[in-house]
């Protein structure tokens, strides 16, 4: 791997895929910032940082009060609203990037329509774009949702194409930097390349150890069932762990569960 240290940044819409290249990512030694992290969608991990999730969180409803990922803001909004995160943003990605190694990165959905608000203070971006069939995206958005927003199919799927339209619009705009185009469907069907050509784009070279136990991170869609039954119990050695090593991030994650639980309550009464 090259000396110079990267900056790894995932892009693409929630429930395209962006957990798994993540988790990839993390794998191969690139710093995401958190553990798996485990939940019943992503049972192996959505490897999700806090830290620019409650960012971009402020980020939309900054930029139009009351906005959350399935009723977002235009970008135009948040284009405004820049001068005002300007020094947060660099103060966060200053503060990661000094507890970091030589390349570290991370991923949140909310990214593709905040990161151009990022890339001003990123040292040496390299940036992967997720792409999925948007149609296959609503209908694992609607699953994902089902106890909390319970976004109706064809409301998930105008979201979703207008994410993806924003993140081909980034990818013409920033075109002159390094950015690798990943598609889910091609991952699921050939593993082992994509993993190759993922490693290849950021220079790090894998062991066939390491390649392999990659491709086997890889859920086939016909074992996502038994490894979410199995996510179960990840989540609760993860839980764990985390009230032992870190008792107030456990127990602000946990009433945060609680507190969409009761949301979706609210909601069905």
């Amino acid at each position: 791997m090259s000396n110079k240290a990267k900056t790894v940044v995932v892009v693409g819409p929630a429930r395209s895929g962006t957990s798994l290249i993540a988790g990839i990512l993390y794998l191969m030694g690139v710093d995401m910032g958190q553990e798996p992290n485990p939940s019943p969608s992503n049972p192996k991990g959505d490897f999700e940082d806090d830290d620019f999730r409650e960012l971009n969180r402020a980020i939309y409803d900054t930029a139009r009060a009351g906005s959350g990922y399935w009723t977002p803001p235009y970008f135009q909004e948040i284009q405004e609203v820049e001068p005002e995160f300007s020094d947060r943003v660099k103060n966060l990605v200053s503060k990661k990037r000094e507890a970091s190694g030589s390349i570290w990165g991370w991923k949140n959905p909310w990214n593709v329509l905040t990161i151009p608000l990022y890339i001003p203070h990123l040292e040496n971006p390299y940036i992967i774009t997720v792409f999925r069939d948007p149609m296959s995206v609503a209908r694992s958005a609607v699953r994902h949702t089902e106890k909390y927003e319970k976004v109706p199919l064809d409301e998930a799927e105008r979201v979703t194409v207008g994410y993806f339209k924003a993140l081909r619009s980034f990818v013409n705009k920033y075109r002159d930097y390094p950015i690798c185009k990943v598609v889910f469907e091609d991952i699921m069907q050939n593993p082992e390349r994509e993993v190759s050509r993922i490693s290849s784009f950021l220079g790090i070279n894998l062991s066939p150890k390491q390649h392999e136990d990659i491709v086997n991170f890889i859920i086939p869609r016909d074992k996502i069932e038994k490894e979410r039954r199995l996510g179960s119990i990840r989540r609760l050695s993860h839980f764990a762990s985390l009230l032992i090593t870190n008792p107030k991030k456990a127990i602000r994650k946990a009433i945060n569960i609680i507190y969409r639980r009761l949301g979706a309550i609210e909601k069905k009464i």
